[in-house]
Formats: C-alpha cells, structure tokens, sequence
C-alpha cells in the first residue's frame, strides 16, 4: 500500500514539474514593465483611446491605454490556427504602445528601441 502511494505521489509532483517547468522556461528569456505616464484621468471620464485598468500591489490604480486593432488584423488572427500562436505574435500589436515595454539588462528601452530591436529579434 506504501509503494502505491508513493508511487501515486512521485507520478503526480513529477507532471505538476512537467508544467511548471514548461511554462517558466516559456518566460523566462522576456521581461516586461509598464511604462507610468504622468497623465491622470478622471473616474466616469470616457478617454478617447481603449483602456486597460491596472493595480499595483500597494492598491494603486494605473490605466493602460491599448493599442487599437483594425478589424481585418482581428478576423485574420481569428483564422489562425491555436497551436501555432506564440507569444511573440500576441504581443506583436502592443510593440507601438505606451504600456508594455521590454526590459533589456536592467535598462528600459525606449519605444523606438523597441520597435527596432523586437522587430530585429523577432523577425516582425
């Protein structure tokens, strides 16, 4: 009964180890950070641009302006296939934005930076 179970045990921590280890070994070569401007909106104040409400870990509330999509990129990533998305190509509409940027040896890049270099790197 005690090789059963640990048995059972062994199998299990060694596939919840499969998936996390995947899933790490994914992310770990991108870093992300927002980028904080100093513009303030009002609550109940309609932007003209798509927002995305954030909170920090201290409670602070920060809004994300998203870029806009047009609708034949929209029906296009439809049609794709799922197995095929990465990464990347998710993030690839948010290269011009204000809100995600890429941190490169501890230095934040600028977006023209980062447009050049996710474009080199990526092949975009």
């Amino acid at each position: 009964m005690k090789h059963h179970l640990f048995l059972s045990v062994f199998i299990f921590i060694g596939f919840l180890e499969f998936i996390f280890t995947l899933n790490v070994e994914e992310l770990k070569p991108l870093n992300y950070e927002v980028e904080i401007l100093q513009t303030p909106i009002k609550r109940g104040e309609e932007p003209p641009v798509p927002l995305m409400r954030m909170i920090s870990t201290y409670g602070q509330e920060y809004t994300c302006t998203l870029p806009q999509v047009e609708e034949e990129q929209v029906t296009e990533k439809i049609n794709l296939d799922e197995k095929n998305l990465d990464v990347k190509e998710l993030l690839k509409p948010m290269r011009h934005g204000s809100c995600l940027l890429k941190v490169f040896q501890n230095q934040i890049l600028a977006s023209e930076t980062l447009s050049a270099e996710v474009n080199e790197n990526f092949n975009l």
